[in-house]
């Protein structure tokens, strides 16, 4: 080997070393900024979340103090209370109307605490955990409602004559209180002139599971996750913790917490700092909306959130310098080999495959104009490189002609900008399908956009994207027929249901009506509405199995008469468990009779668990059960029915559903709408 050829060899090793160590520096700094990303990402997160939980929290702070607001304007309420502050010696008729107020206030705006009875022991005095108080701004307390803690009134807060929320005591079991506050208004001539005598209502409410649960955001399970409300002590790392970091009362405390004290300097920016058990944490912060200098922080473990973004760097980092090797090697030994010969061969190689791509080129436009769908190809620039015959015929066009054509002038109007936006879609990686009818033609037809390249590089000038269009016209048309018959079927079934049961002739109708509204109040998508409003027509299904002297009887039913009705439902979910719907029709009637608690049909389904559209029928049967008139009774007054609905809440029925439908009556047309399920008709009613 001469000396220049050393030279050579000793120069290109140099060179390739150099080259590597930049590309390795190259690759490094790549994968930093893929990391910042990542650690942005993370922010964004925290951040949603955080903005998600503080609007929940200040909503139900914020709804709270409202309903003490409005109570403290209550003009009944400031003559009462201007006579108590002014005679001492109020009648016991003034304070019971005042004490009546406030329970009743109490348990419709939630300063009351439900709690079932079997979790009491019967020689165990419930502990008071929530409730209302009038009391004086000298800390003196003139009457309270019941479940109202015994509790010191912040006078320093009520000096000052503005409405509050602050921070209560504990209680025994160390759960915090939260404790509200307003000014009750004093009417012209009732004024005593003692700022001591001012009269204020106090609400008190425990921050037990119902207000813990307004930190836990659904859909998201971080292991190391945490959401929890704090307070800034001066200008230190040190924070008071108003909410227990784990489920269960505590009594706030302080503790130095560096990340969750930036938190509430800096709101919104998630910085990765030692946390409350001094280990490194991802945090940010939130405001309040609520009257309150609290902050609402969520953190993450810095362990968890880096594990993902340091192992991704690690793969980018090693993935990328062993490509980076390789290319290197093959360089080098390319030019150590030399390249005349192979650029020779891979020419006439080249050439060879260029006649074979023709080839095959001809055989793929054969096979695509011989395909039923109509077939396109854009590149980058959404311009057509292929189109099969089928494709020209949809435009008005021989296939041919329509390369090098702009997508966009392919179609018109509106067909143009959605089947463009679908392609670029495709181009840019992302594989998209949707129906869509064309102003051109009024056929219907299923649009796929398929990406020809893997979207890594979707700026790259070869990426490609293939438009495919199939005539689903006739296959639409068919099963809305299908849909049509399937509901005349439904509905003939209904309908002779009802016959079977004159008393109950138009229940079904109402039971419709009833849960169609449920479903629009809790916003269920298009199945499981159509899923429940199928159920409540065919849930009186297994009738056809109780005589008709049951159903037409007009004195209450005895214990076994009940037991063989109620038994008929499951009879009926039955039946259906063998035909295909849309959604779970037969398992909704099965569990229309189950319980909240687990204490129904099926025994032991209980909760969460039983279907959602059961739990939607369930309330709306009970609830037209108890409206409707009968042979024996007068349907029940509104109110009272969901009165009595309520008093099962949480044992029999679902809580959230008695809410909406007691939303739909109080704020929707429940009332006009369901006016007539009250009138009275005989068995003889057409």
């Amino acid at each position: 080997m001469t000396l220049s050829e050393n030279n050579r060899i000793g120069l290109a090793s140099i060179s390739l070393l150099v080259v590597s160590i930049l590309g390795f520096f190259l690759i490094w700094q790549f994968a930093e900024k893929e990391k910042a990303k990542d650690l942005n990402a993370w922010e964004e997160r925290l951040n949603l979340i955080a903005a998600s939980r503080s609007d929940a929290v200040s909503a139900w702070l914020n709804r709270h103090l409202e309903s003490l607001k409005t109570l403290s304007d209550d003009a009944s309420l400031q003559i009462y209370t201007s006579e108590i502050a002014t005679d001492p010696s109020t009648s016991e008729a003034q304070l019971s109307f005042v004490r009546n107020l406030l329970n009743t206030t109490a348990q419709n705006t939630g300063f009351h605490e439900n709690r079932p009875m079997d979790q009491i022991q019967a020689n165990v005095r419930a502990s008071d955990r929530a409730g209302l108080a009038l009391a004086f701004a000298d800390g003196k307390v003139m009457i309270a409602s019941s479940g109202m803690p015994q509790i010191a009134i912040p006078t320093d807060l009520m000096k000052i004559g503005q409405s509050f929320i602050t921070m209560g005591p504990s209680l025994s079991d160390r759960t915090p209180l939260i404790l509200f506050g307003a000014p009750v208004g004093t009417l012209e001539g009732f004024s005593t002139g003692n700022i001591n005598r001012q009269a204020w209502v106090i609400g008190a409410r425990a921050m037990d599971d119902d207000f813990l649960s307004l930190l836990s955001q659904p859909g998201v399970a971080h292991e190391s996750g945490r959401t929890y409300l704090v307070q800034a002590v001066g200008d230190t790392d040190a924070v008071t913790i108003l909410t227990p970091l784990t489920e269960g009362g505590r009594h706030p405390e302080t503790l130095k917490n560096q990340a969750a004290a930036e938190a509430i300097k800096q709101p919104g920016k998630a910085r990765i700092l030692p946390g409350a058990l001094g280990s490194d944490v991802m945090a940010t912060g939130r405001d309040l909306s609520a009257p309150v200098d609290w902050v609402l922080v969520r953190s993450i473990a810095a362990k968890e959130a880096l594990s993902t973004v340091n192992s991704r760097r690690n793969e980018l980092i090693t993935t990328l310098s062993i490509a980076a090797l390789t290319l290197g090697i093959v360089i080098f030994l390319v030019w150590k080999l030399g390249v005349s010969h192979k650029l020779s061969a891979a020419l006439t190689q080249s050439a060879h495959l260029s006649k074979e791509n023709a080839q095959l080129n001809e055989f793929l436009v054969s096979v695509s104009n011989s395909q039923p769908t109509a077939i396109a190809a854009v590149d980058i620039s959404l311009t057509i490189r292929h189109a099969n015959n089928r494709m020209g015929e949809q435009i008005g066009a021989n296939g041919h002609h329509l390369i090098e054509r702009p997508l966009a002038t392919a179609f018109l109007g509106e067909d143009s900008k959605r089947i463009c936006a679908a392609a670029q879609q495709a181009v840019d990686g992302k594989a998209n399908s949707f129906l869509h009818q064309l102003v051109t033609s009024n056929k219907t037809y299923q649009i796929d956009c398929i990406p020809l390249q893997d979207g890594n590089n979707p700026d790259a000038a070869d990426a490609r994207a293939l438009i495919v269009m199939q005539d689903v016209s006739e296959l639409i048309h068919a099963r809305e027929e299908r849909e049509a018959f399937f509901d005349e079927l439904v509905s003939t079934l209904a309908s002779i249901i009802d016959a079977r049961d004159p008393w109950s002739k138009k229940h079904s109708a109402h039971l419709v009506q009833v849960a169609n509204a449920l479903t629009e109040a809790m916003k269920l998508d298009e199945v499981e509405a159509q899923t429940t409003l199928t159920a409540a027509r065919l849930m009186n299904l297994g009738k056809i199995l109780v005589p008709r002297e049951i159903l037409v009887k007009q004195t209450p039913l005895t214990k076994g008469e009940l037991v063989l009705v109620r038994e008929s439902i499951l009879e009926g979910g039955a039946f259906l468990s063998d035909l295909s719907f849309g959604g779970p029709v037969a398992d909704t009637i099965k569990q229309v009779q189950a319980h909240w608690d687990g204490t129904g049909l099926p025994s032991g389904l209980a909760g969460e668990d039983i279907l959602i559209h059961a739990r939607i029928l369930s309330v709306a049967n009970a609830f037209v059960a108890l409206v409707s008139s009968r042979a024996h009774r007068d349907g029940m007054d509104f109110d009272r029915a969901v009165e009595i609905l309520s008093k099962d809440s949480g044992a029999h029925y679902d809580k959230s559903v008695i809410t909406a439908l007691a939303y739909i009556l109080d704020h929707g047309d429940g009332r006009e709408k369901w006016a007539a399920f009250r009138e009275q008709h005989s068995s003889n009613d057409d």
